[in-house]
């Protein structure tokens, strides 16, 4: 088992569509708190690997692999950083949404 966690200390997803169809009004989203999930995954037996930078990435995800343990890789990325591109709510795959629709 292989964990890639993209960790904004948000509900990213559920910010990031509060951003396009709520005009920015966040509710519920930002972690006063947030769990040190390297200690979550060594208090399972697991491996944890904390990656802060993109250049540390690459030898984060040799070592995942490399594990025979379960491994959690906890990517550490900007609050404000969404997830392009999305599929708008209730439509097909195929109908993706860029962010460039929004200014």
């Amino acid at each position: 088992l292989k964990i890639i966690l993209l960790n904004n200390h948000r509900l990213g997803m559920v910010r990031q569509l509060q951003e396009y169809y709520c005009g920015k009004r966040y509710i519920g989203v930002d972690f006063k708190k947030n769990p040190d999930f390297i200690k979550f995954a060594q208090a399972y037996d697991a491996v944890g690997i904390r990656v802060t930078n993109p250049g540390e990435l690459r030898l984060a995800l040799e070592q995942a692999k490399a594990a025979v343990e379960p491994v959690i890789v906890d990517c550490m990325i900007a609050p404000e950083e969404n997830v392009l591109p999305m599929v708008k709510a209730g439509r097909p795959i195929t109908d993706v949404f860029d962010g460039s629709e929004v200014k």
